[in-house]
């Protein structure tokens, strides 16, 4: 399924030169406390806990014109949604490699206990 995808104008900017990279850090959030089922089964299983457990970092795949994010679109009490949305450019000459990069995704509130369901989504921007 490919879409033309809009980042919500709710989340935070992407970083810029100025702001510090997102690092691969932090607190092990523990695995079991973590769903991948709707997950691409390449996604890579590991997430960290940075700023007192309100800024999450998971690892995903990106490369030559694919730009990747994380998107909160969920957060209750028992529970919160993380979802790993893959942007593919197109209309132009794309190297071909794939790498994993840390990308942050913020919360309104500590992780805590709450599960986390990790989800992927792909679009393309024009």
């Amino acid at each position: 399924m490919t879409s033309t995808v809009r980042p919500p104008a709710s989340n935070p900017p992407p970083p810029t030169s100025s702001a510090p990279p997102v690092q691969a850090t932090g607190q092990p959030v523990p695995p079991d406390q973590v769903n991948y089922a709707a997950a691409s089964e390449n996604t890579p299983q590991t997430v960290w806990e940075q700023n007192g457990g309100r800024t999450l970092v998971l690892m995903a795949e990106e490369g030559g014109c694919v730009k990747v994010d994380a998107q909160v679109p969920k957060q209750t009490a028992d529970e919160v949604d993380v979802v790993l949305l893959s942007v593919a450019e197109t209309h132009r000459v794309c190297p071909l490699y794939v790498r994993n990069v840390p990308v942050a995704a913020y919360l309104d509130a500590p992780l805590g206990n709450r599960k986390l369901v990790v989800s992927t989504q792909t679009g393309t921007q024009h």
